[in-house]
Parts: structure tokens; C-alpha cells; sequence
């Protein structure tokens, strides 16, 4: 399963993105395409996700598909 999650914009308009691709337990920072839908989560969930990822055994890759 394919997860996509966003940030809400800072004060300059950027973003942050994360794609996790459950069952080849890979993860990625990098967006290939404009996510329209998705989950907006908060900058604090974000880090806090990227930490459980790299802790659980999740490999980080450019992008995921």
C-alpha cells in the first residue's frame, strides 16, 4: 500500500512530502507529481514519522515508484 502525506504550507510556501510504500518498506521525501489529495499533516507528525520509519527497518529512497 502506497501512503502520501503533506505538510501545510510554511511561510514561504513550501511543503514537505512523504511517500511510504508499505509493503516493499520503502519511504521517500521526494514527490514525482503534485499531490492534490492526501493526508495534511502537521511539520511535528512529519519528523515524528520519519523517525518511526528509519527506526522500524524502512529504507529511504529517491522516489518510490
Amino acid at each position: 500500500m502506497i501512503l502520501e502525506f503533506k505538510t501545510s504550507r510554511d511561510k514561504y510556501g513550501n511543503r514537505k512530502y512523504l511517500c511510504i510504500d508499505t509493503g516493499a518498506e520503502l519511504f521517500s521525501r521526494n514527490c514525482r507529481h503534485m499531490v492534490a489529495e492526501g493526508i495534511e499533516i502537521k511539520t511535528r507528525d512529519y519528523k515524528e514519522l520519519l523517525a518511526r520509519l528509519a527506526g522500524t527497518g524502512f529504507k529511504e529512497v529517491e522516489f518510490v515508484y
